[in-house]
């Protein structure tokens, strides 16, 4: 099971485990990413593998804060622009992606999750945006206590400050540009040492080892941004970075620093709310 999705989350307990949880105020984090193409070297999986990794590393790190968490089941269905041309890559209308976090939501706060935070990984502005639809409505329209943890480079280019009640914005993790000097954005040498790294089963080292680094020019970066087709024409491995250049230990590493930074807003975020008698 150490492989699955479901380890170290409500998949894998009782209803009576659940709701015992639930009672005691433990904080519930719920992964999110997305099923899409990789490259011809990794699996459809990576997003989801690693928003459940970095959440059990975010529990890890709550409790040894005192502060008890609880995994829910990871969401792994979205949007996505640039892949879309390719096999794979599932693709829901913004309307359903947004429906089925709401739905969710509900069902945590019905439950008696009073603290939820939402670990996505997958970077679309659309796919982003119809999470943050769900999360406001949610809040709005049920009372629910829930919030979506972003990256700094997402909150900017949504020109979102932190201050929103609905978001928490997390550090930078340094390691992002350690594995490589050239563009890693997608399935490239992070994506790839992660995967090797937990999931060896999603790896395909006999398709990664020839890899050459994705060299684009301008014209060509944003067709690939353009996705579907145009995306396809420029880059038709669908990888855009350097996945040869596999660091796993730098993976890990990235791994615990996004379990800190994640662990801190929240922390921050709980005192916050606590009152002095607290």
């Amino acid at each position: 099971m150490e492989n699955s999705i479901f380890s170290e989350t409500m998949a894998n307990m009782t209803w009576v485990e659940i709701e015992k949880s639930l009672s005691v105020d433990h904080v519930v984090l719920l992964p999110s990413g997305i099923l899409e193409q990789h490259g011809p070297h990794l699996t459809l999986a990576p997003d989801i593998y690693f928003s459940c990794e970095i959440a059990k590393a975010v529990k890890k790190q709550l409790i040894e804060q005192a502060i008890q968490a609880v995994i829910a089941p990871p969401t792994y269905w979205g949007i996505t622009r640039t892949t879309a041309g390719f096999p794979g890559s599932f693709i829901l209308r913004k309307e359903t992606l947004k429906a089925l976090m709401s739905d969710i939501l509900v069902c945590l706060h019905r439950w008696g999750a009073r603290h939820i935070y939402i670990i996505d990984v997958h970077d679309d502005i659309t796919h982003r945006t119809a999470i943050l639809e769900a999360v406001q409505e949610t809040r709005q329209f049920h009372g629910a206590n829930v919030k979506s943890i972003l990256s700094e480079k997402f909150a900017r280019e949504s020109k979102l400050t932190g201050n929103e009640d609905h978001v928490l914005i997390k550090a930078s993790n340094p390691t992002v540009t350690q594995f490589t000097d050239i563009p890693d954005i997608h399935a490239g040498a992070l994506e790839s040492s992660f995967i090797k790294q937990y999931y060896p089963h999603a790896y395909r080292a006999e398709a990664c080892e020839p890899l050459q680094p994705t060299r684009m020019s301008a014209c060509e970066s944003s067709k690939w941004e353009q996705g579907w087709i145009d995306a396809r024409e420029v880059n038709p491995l669908g990888y855009y970075g350097d996945p040869a250049k596999i660091n796993m230990k730098l993976a890990q590493r990235y791994i615990e620093i996004e379990g800190r930074h994640i662990s801190a807003v929240i922390q921050q975020d709980l005192d916050s709310r606590r009152t002095p008698s607290q």
